[in-house]
């Protein structure tokens, strides 16, 4: 292998490691996964040998700093959201009950407004979370 096959090479498992960060990162923020048990797993999953191969000392690396990227953008966002908070408080408090209603009201008209729409293109009514089944 050449120079430059290796430096394509080291790019792309460079690309693949951001992605599957940024993956995670945004999993972990749109759904229940539980980051801190995934980095966990990550720093868990080539456990340290001496005499090991220099593939598998490299894979231990690799993933170790996959848990710590992980963690640094979970304490960054957190650190984010906390500064947001001390900005402006009004943004995170619970909305008044005028403000309750107001919002369950326009929820409501938004749902109407989606059952019409598929009415009028003929398909199923869409469920909340769900994409529109394409035709």
């Amino acid at each position: 292998m050449d120079i430059n096959q290796f430096d394509e090479l080291a790019g792309r498992i460079d690309g693949l490691a951001r992605a599957v960060v940024l993956l995670a990162e945004m999993m972990e923020r749109e759904t229940d996964m539980d980051g801190p048990t995934l980095s966990r797993q990550w720093r868990e999953a080539v456990p340290p040998r001496s005499g090991g191969t220099p593939a598998h000392r490299t894979a231990r690396t690799m993933l170790q700093e996959l848990a710590q990227s992980l963690d640094d953008a979970r304490s960054y966002a957190q650190k984010a959201a906390h500064q947001a908070k001390l900005a402006d408080p009004s943004l995170f408090r619970d909305p008044a009950p005028s403000e309750r209603r107001q919002i369950l009201h326009l929820s409501d008209r938004v749902t109407q407004t989606e059952h019409r729409l598929d009415r009028l293109d003929g398909t199923k009514p869409r469920r909340p979370g769900k994409p529109k089944a394409q035709p």
